[in-house]
């Protein structure tokens, strides 16, 4: 939403927005990976490590503004928060397996199972297998389901009607 705020000139002040939008994303995917879909324990014994992504975040903001504005612009600190953005994600979906396979808690793998099966390999093309309450208790329909053709009325080859 504040993308369109880099372009026009009546609003310039206003990038440190859209900068600092994009520098939080990274935070806060580091956020749920340490708090969902259970607390990580260093995050139970020291709750300040929660804002240190953030504090890195407003830095690389900082950064953006004084470098990416400046005369001649630096594309330095926007390569840094978009591999800042590419570790976050790949410390979400680590954190997230993690959780699922250390299974702490008993309420671990009813959270995360749904969202484990639309990542999971399928039946064939196109098909996924789902967990039974993903389901809501209802057998899904396969090929046993078919209505299969009569025989009698189905043109042989070789034959004419």
């Amino acid at each position: 939403m504040s993308a369109p705020l880099l372009y026009q000139p009546d609003v310039w002040w206003l990038a440190w927005l859209h900068n600092l939008s994009q520098a939080t994303f990274p935070a806060a995917f580091l956020h749920f990976g340490l708090t969902f879909p259970e607390e990580r324990p260093i995050v139970a014994k020291h709750p300040t490590w929660i804002g240190l992504p953030y504090l890195l975040s407003v830095a690389l903001t900082v950064w953006m503004m004084a470098d990416y504005y400046a005369t001649p612009p630096d594309m330095t600190p926007y390569y840094v928060i978009c591999v800042y953005s590419a570790v976050a994600i790949v410390a979400l979906v680590g954190l997230v397996a993690y959780a699922y396979w250390e299974n702490r808690a008993p309420s671990v793998r009813p959270r995360l199972e749904p969202r484990v099966a639309v990542l999971g390999a399928g039946d064939g093309p196109g098909r996924i297998r789902l967990p039974q309450h993903c389901t809501l208790g209802r057998r899904l329909p396969d090929e046993r389901d078919r209505v299969q053709p009569d025989p009698s009325s189905t043109p042989r080859s070789g034959t004419r009607s």
